[in-house]
């Protein structure tokens, strides 16, 4: 017989897409105890990235690093853990040069270009802003990427004022005409 894109005889190509469990995206998308600005699919990637600098740079040594290393066995199943292995092995060998010292803007760029794709395929996870009523909301997104960004207090997402605007043009100011008209 022939083998799959997921290395199965016969197989269909499924069995290797979408692995991650409904438990799993719930357990990623909690909030971190250890860093409560964060949630727990952000620090997988810490994890992920640390991993790497340790000098771990296969899909396997990675998931070992990330499951058993870092503490997520029993977390997270291995499945879902081995797609974090296969994007630190991309983010190595196609960002090395963006993704090296820092993970910034560039890095995100990189890893969107080539091998967020492959990540969302094997997991089920799409990293993004998931927040309806953040300004960037992205339709799919079911893991929080940390980008949500939010209008001002007062403000809609196009920079409108959705309140009163006080004597001296600021909206939701408190300033008030005096007795003269004085503007105070």
């Amino acid at each position: 017989g022939d083998f799959d894109d997921c290395g199965v005889c016969n197989g269909d190509g499924t069995s290797c897409t979408n692995v991650c469990t409904t438990e799993d995206l719930l357990n990623l998308d909690d909030t971190n105890p250890a860093f409560p600005e964060w949630d727990n699919s952000n620090v997988i990637l810490s994890a992920m990235y640390n991993c790497l600098g340790a000098g771990f740079d296969t899909t396997t040594e990675v998931s070992n690093c990330i499951e058993f290393t870092n503490g997520w066995v029993g977390w997270v199943t291995s499945d879902c853990i081995d797609c974090y292995g296969d994007l630190g092995v991309c983010m190595a060998d196609e960002c090395f040069s963006p993704c090296n010292g820092a993970w910034g803007d560039a890095c995100d760029a990189c890893l969107e270009d080539n091998c967020f794709g492959d990540f969302s395929t094997c997991s089920g996870i799409e990293y993004g802003c998931d927040e309806v009523e953040a300004c960037n909301f992205e339709e799919g997104a079911n893991m929080d990427g940390q980008s949500c960004e939010y209008s001002e207090d007062n403000f809609d997402c196009d920079g409108n004022c959705l309140v009163e605007t006080d004597c001296a043009g600021n909206c939701g100011g408190n300033a008030q005409e005096d007795c003269s008209g004085q503007c105070m």
